[in-house]
């Protein structure tokens, strides 16, 4: 990629400008509109962008399948071209992951267990950082919906109703209220 007008664009200037197109913005110079025509600022657009789901997808693993399979992945991807649109790039996954899942918040849509699934990825997020536990409240029997997530698939029956609560440790899932044991710890190698 380089330049061909007679205006000579300082390396500092140019990555800028280059920057700011790869992740769509508008720069504001001159040169932009040269480089924004070079096939290679839209080769590393696509890169960008799916290394940018990568950490998302990575991270926040049960809300993206839980998205993809109740939206469909075409509704999935542009919901994340609205948050890159809005978003910078962030430099560490954990933290692209937190911009988007804000970003889920702000919208709002209205799919059963995604807020609680969320929240409880956040958690799990949130305790791998700091080693603080923390606990997720339920108003249903989560398991179910985060085996079937684990697997790929959506719960063919919902969780019972009632209260049950998750701790996350730093060391491992330490129990789920109202569960056996047990039963608990085999759904929780997903992370």
């Amino acid at each position: 990629m380089h330049l061909v007008s007679d205006d000579p664009i300082s390396p500092a200037v140019w990555e800028e400008v280059l920057g700011a197109l790869v992740i769509g913005r508008s720069p504001a110079h001159d040169q932009a509109r040269e480089l924004a025509t070079d096939p290679g600022v839209s080769i590393v657009s696509r890169l960008i962008c799916e290394f940018r789901a990568s950490m998302i997808v990575t991270v926040l693993r049960l809300t993206s399948r839980l998205m993809m399979l109740a939206l469909g992945p075409d509704a999935f991807r542009t919901i994340l071209e609205d948050f890159w649109s809005k978003t910078p790039p962030q430099q560490f996954a954990s933290s692209e992951a937190e911009a988007f899942a804000m970003c889920l918040e702000s919208i709002d849509l209205k799919l059963p267990q995604l807020a609680k699934i969320l929240e409880f990825e956040r958690a799990v997020l949130a305790t791998l950082m700091d080693d603080q536990p923390r606990v997720t409240a339920f108003d249903f029997d989560p398991l179910p919906l985060l085996r079937a997530l684990a697997e790929g698939l959506l719960p063919d029956i919902p969780g019972r109703r009632g209260h049950f609560e998750i701790e996350v440790t730093a060391d491992n899932l330490t129990s789920i209220t109202g569960r056996e044991r047990a039963s608990s710890q085999q759904v929780m190698p997903y992370h």
